[in-house]
């Protein structure tokens, strides 16, 4: 959240108030629009992991869509 808004402090009611619609904002932009990575399985050969994901999807796309366990 710092990046979209920076480090500055914010003071008063209206910061505040201008500061909940961001957030709102920003919670629907991350649900839908940004990908991530589930670990689908890890193992271990010795001192070495493996680890295996899952294709990048969107919150919003794991619930709806949930992907098979390979």
């Amino acid at each position: 959240m710092r990046r979209a808004i920076g480090y500055r402090r914010f003071e008063g009611l209206e910061a505040a108030a201008a500061l909940t619609r961001l957030y709102a904002a920003m919670g629907l932009f991350v649900n839908f629009f940004q990908p991530s990575f589930k670990l689908a399985s890890k193992t271990r050969d010795g001192a070495l992991v493996r680890e295996r994901y899952h294709l990048p999807a969107t919150p919003c796309q794991t619930a709806v869509i949930r992907p098979t366990d390979e």
